[in-house]
């Protein structure tokens, strides 16, 4: 019952039923309270319900105040937080949260709250320095001596560069002694590369090259003319204390654009010349084989031809045939650690002639010159 009460009465304080007589007969009905003190309490409550309300509505509008001020900050420093996230040339887009916005399907713009916004620690700053640095030396280089006659051996630089790879440049010459002349690069010096007559011959050419690029250092390549035409070709490249020579080579050495050539002699079928390339440090030939003579890169009148006076043994495709009489040939190619010359006929057939030895020009017992009707022989 004093639920029931207090249910009606909240519902007259707001005019929900029809006010003070219908709240004394209920009173009444109900015998709790005299008309009186209902009539006392309601004025009370009339009274605190006005109080409450003249005290709720600013209250209420002071928290309405305060909330869109804290929402303003709280926006504020949002913005502020993403501005400093995205920086420019960054592929974040303020809204882009759609498919559709970003451009790629199934995929969410980043999240810029974990962006990370530390300026990198920059480890080294390059120093500018005021020595000029060197230009790579371009080799080969090469050195030629065009005189005619040579002019004899004298003290001559040959070339300035950082040949050891110490990082100081030396200065690469020809020291002449009384009966010897060496190379020297002012730190060592070689063993004599020439010691006969030095007013008779000098340096033909000298190659300064790179043959081996796994080595510390450069080579430098020497050729000295000596008697009857030939040359002496040197290799040589500094280590430690000491120029080392590293081989020698009776033959004439040039650099041909991509690698060492060199022009060796022969006595097979003749006195003649082949051609070879070579590479590594110590001079190692790239073939057995030297090069003669070959009819496609000269014209078939400057070609030494040879004619056969008597048949000579040989073999053709590996099988074993003859060389008619009458026949002319020409050197194609020769191998002197097995002794085989390679010819050609008029015919245009590869023929393989085998010596007995490589110590003898004997062809099946017979010198070489007697199966032909000339054959220039050296001294």
């Amino acid at each position: 019952m004093m639920t029931e009460k207090r249910f009606f009465h909240l519902a007259l304080q707001n005019n929900l039923l029809s006010g003070e007589q219908l709240k004394r007969k209920l009173d009444a009905t109900l015998k709790t309270e005299s008309a009186p003190a209902a009539a006392k309490t309601s004025a009370d409550e009339k009274r605190s319900g006005a109080l409450y309300r003249w005290i709720g509505i600013p209250a209420a509008a002071v928290l309405l105040v305060l909330t869109v001020a804290v929402g303003a900050v709280a926006v504020t420093h949002s913005l502020r937080e993403h501005a400093e996230t995205v920086q420019p040339g960054s592929d974040v887009s303020a809204g882009a949260n759609s498919p559709a916005e970003t451009g790629h399907v199934g995929e969410m713009p980043p999240d810029t709250a974990h962006v990370n916004r530390q300026t990198p620690e920059v480890l080294h700053t390059p120093q500018s320095s005021s020595e000029p640095t060197q230009p790579p030396t371009a080799l080969p280089m090469v050195y030629e001596d065009n005189a005619e006659p040579l002019g004899g051996f004298r003290d001559m630089e040959l070339f300035t560069c950082d040949w050891d790879g110490d990082g100081e440049t030396e200065t690469i010459r020809i020291a002449v002694d009384q009966y010897l002349a060496a190379v020297t690069d002012g730190k060592r010096t070689s063993g004599p590369v020439y010691t006969h007559d030095l007013e008779a011959s000098g340096v033909k050419r000298a190659i300064l090259l790179d043959l081996d690029p796994e080595s510390p250092y450069w080579n430098l390549i020497l050729v000295i003319p000596v008697e009857n035409g030939q040359c002496y070709t040197y290799a040589m490249h500094p280590e430690g204390d000491t120029i080392v020579i590293t081989n020698e080579l009776c033959a004439d050495c040039i650099w041909d654009g991509t690698s060492l050539v060199l022009w060796e002699e022969t006595d097979y079928l003749g006195e003649g010349t082949g051609y070879r390339r070579y590479h590594g440090d110590v001079l190692t030939p790239d073939s057995d084989w030297l090069v003669s003579e070959n009819a496609h890169g000269m014209q078939l009148n400057h070609i030494s031809w040879l004619c056969v006076i008597q048949d000579i043994p040989c073999t053709v495709n590996g099988q074993s045939s003859v060389i008619k009489a009458g026949t002319r040939l020409y050197r194609t190619r020769f191998n002197s650690k097995t002794g085989v010359v390679e010819v050609c006929t008029e015919d245009g057939t590869i023929v393989q002639i085998a010596f007995d030895s490589t110590d003898t020009f004997l062809i099946d017992s017979i010198r070489q010159e007697e199966y032909f009707e000339y054959l220039p022989l050296g001294n």
